[in-house]
């Protein structure tokens, strides 16, 4: 009784202040980045699909199993040959 009393909502409440605290903190952020001056070289350099399409293999694999299937881009020979 004694939360009631002084005006808390329960759990229920405290939930929803986090969620709705959360999806505004992210949508400032969101909008901060994406209309900072310099975004669209930073999407241009970070959020390229094809080079992120070409270069996956070659971090997500092991070396063990990218060293078996050949490298892929420049940047792979460069590590495989440095390892061996």
């Amino acid at each position: 009784m004694g939360g009631r009393a002084l005006g808390g909502g329960g759990a229920g409440r405290a939930v929803a202040l986090a969620l709705v605290s959360t999806v505004v903190v992210l949508g400032v952020v969101v909008y901060g980045v994406t209309h900072a001056p310099n975004w669209p070289e930073v999407k241009a350099s970070f959020f390229d699909w094809d080079v992120y399409k070409s270069s996956f293999p070659g971090i997500a694999l092991p070396d063990g199993i990218r060293a078996r299937t050949g490298p892929s881009t420049p940047s792979t020979r460069v590590l495989i040959s440095q390892s061996t």
